[in-house]
């Protein structure tokens, strides 16, 4: 089980500083699209390069659904040009 979702994390400290790629629907019913938000802006605070994606309309499980104007490409190449050292 993971920490409450009132706590917070400092990640100040962490190296390194990996690329964070969030991806979240605003009808997520399981983690608000707010705390979403709120988690990359933390990210991009603590130094990591974040970038948040908005998906309207999309649900929690809604797994890269070229419905919601996304595709399977954009991940890989995200992954692509951020390999692991």
């Amino acid at each position: 089980m993971g920490p409450p979702r009132d706590s917070s994390l400092n990640l100040s400290g962490t190296t390194p500083k990996r690329p964070v790629w969030m991806i979240h629907g605003t009808s997520d019913g399981a983690v608000p699209y707010s705390q979403g938000q709120s988690c990359a802006d933390a990210l991009s605070a603590a130094g990591f390069p974040s970038t948040f994606t908005t998906v309207t309309g999309a649900p929690h499980a809604w797994l890269w659904s070229p419905s919601y104007g996304h595709n399977n490409q954009e991940l890989i190449d995200y992954f692509l040009s951020n390999p692991l050292p």
